[in-house]
């Protein structure tokens, strides 16, 4: 089942596309119902070679990650939790595999160790800190009506209602190098360096 929406934001490209890898967030800003001491990140590089799938694209083009988590209480909103809970739709585990290229992202969400939606996101520069996002998904059908019109839901309602929530920080955002970190901001550097290189490729 696909869905898409675009969102606008007064950023860089680089501030977009390393957001997945601000792990802590799902937590604080989206509210993902586990604790942030429980949401692990594992780079796809650093991962045993026969743990992985074949890359998506070329080594060198390509920067990835598995977000894992377990879920406290139901994933859902509102409404959608009211159905969700009617139709015996528990999450106990949440995991994301990102993989990155220099220009945007591909997502695939499994929920209790089994795929449920592929999302493709890509970034386009417009003018100076001014980008425009473009995602589309595409949702697996469970064969029952009830299942897919959450999934639906879930998967695309409610995804796009969590990027909406990413916005207004986008737009507040200033792309200076400064800053303090501490170690759960690897994932997130570790992009920088792989965004710097291309774009010191792109100069050169």
């Amino acid at each position: 089942m696909p869905f898409s929406f675009t969102f606008n934001t007064k950023t860089t490209v680089r501030r977009v596309l390393e957001n997945p890898y601000d792990h802590y967030h799902l937590a604080t800003l989206h509210k993902l119902p586990t604790p942030t001491t429980s949401i692990q990140v594992t780079l796809l590089d650093e991962l045993p070679p026969d743990s992985q799938s074949e890359p998506r694209t070329k080594n060198e083009a390509r920067y990835g990650a598995l977000v894992e988590t377990k879920i406290e209480r139901y994933l859902y909103f509102g409404p959608i939790n009211a159905l969700a809970k009617v139709l015996g739709l528990n999450t106990e585990t949440f995991m994301t595999r990102i993989d990155t290229w220099p220009s945007g992202h591909f997502f695939t969400i499994y929920i209790n160790g089994k795929e449920k939606v592929s999302m493709m996101q890509g970034i386009t520069p417009v003018g100076e800190n001014n980008t425009t996002e473009y995602v589309v998904l595409m949702i697996k059908k469970t064969g029952s009506f009830w299942q897919d019109l959450v999934s639906y839901a879930v998967f695309g309602l409610q995804n796009k209602a969590v990027g909406a929530q990413d916005i207004p920080v986008f737009n507040t955002l200033n792309d200076d190098k400064g800053g303090a970190y501490v170690k759960h901001d690897r994932p997130a550097l570790k992009f920088r360096e792989f965004y710097q290189s291309w774009v010191d490729k792109v100069e050169i």
